[in-house]
């Protein structure tokens, strides 16, 4: 009998949930629009209810607390998204469907799924819309515990849109960075991030 594993890609506009099987089949998807958490996160919790998994993949909007070792692991922070700030997103979700629930940021989850799909040890990722997000995996590991990994939900309008472009070229930089170095990798990306950072703000 095949095991099925579910999937949750918590967006500050949707949330898009799945169960698959141990082939990364797709076997059923489905979208909530992410409104009030009360009603977002129990309507989460009634899909795999009906939907049975044996364990769940969370990638959420943020900013997020993804170190373990805190007190609010799992809690959604300083988001400007009206009353998700503070929001234990893990706790509610894990406790009540009592199954294991790896939880990640939402670009870190397309990034290690990216590397999953390619074969790739070294991924990065970038996400550009309503926010900037930034995500990577080195040697088939993600690379956690570095606050610049997600970069806020700010609005963006189109000067900015136009700006963020050179993104591209800078992200080719990293990975080879991050392919090539070890120890110096997470420094890599900070001095990246202080870039593109001034790119937001300066435009170079």
């Amino acid at each position: 009998m095949s095991k099925y594993y579910g999937s949750i890609e918590a967006g500050g506009t949707k949330f898009v949930l799945a169960v698959g099987d141990e082939d990364y089949g797709i076997i059923k998807t489905h979208q909530i629009p992410t409104t009030h958490p009360e009603e977002t996160i129990s309507k989460t919790i009634a899909f795999f209810k009906e939907n049975p998994v044996e364990a769940i993949g969370l990638g959420s909007f943020g900013p997020l607390d993804i170190n373990v070792d805190s007190p609010t692991y799992g809690y959604i922070t300083t988001t400007p998204k009206p009353d998700w700030g503070g929001i234990n997103l893990l706790g509610k979700i894990s406790d009540e469907l009592n199954v294991p629930v790896a939880f990640t940021t939402d670009v870190n989850a397309s990034a290690y799924g990216e590397m999953v799909k390619t074969g790739l040890q070294d991924v990065v990722y970038f996400t550009i819309g309503t926010g900037i997000g930034g995500g990577a995996t080195q040697k088939k590991a993600l690379l956690e515990g570095v606050d610049m990994l997600k970069w806020g939900t700010k609005q963006l309008n189109a000067i900015q849109k136009i700006r963020i472009l050179k993104v591209s070229v800078l992200s080719i930089m990293i990975v080879w960075k991050v392919s090539l170095l070890d120890r110096q990798s997470l420094h890599v990306f900070r001095n990246v991030v202080k870039k593109l950072k001034r790119i937001m703000k300066y435009g170079n």
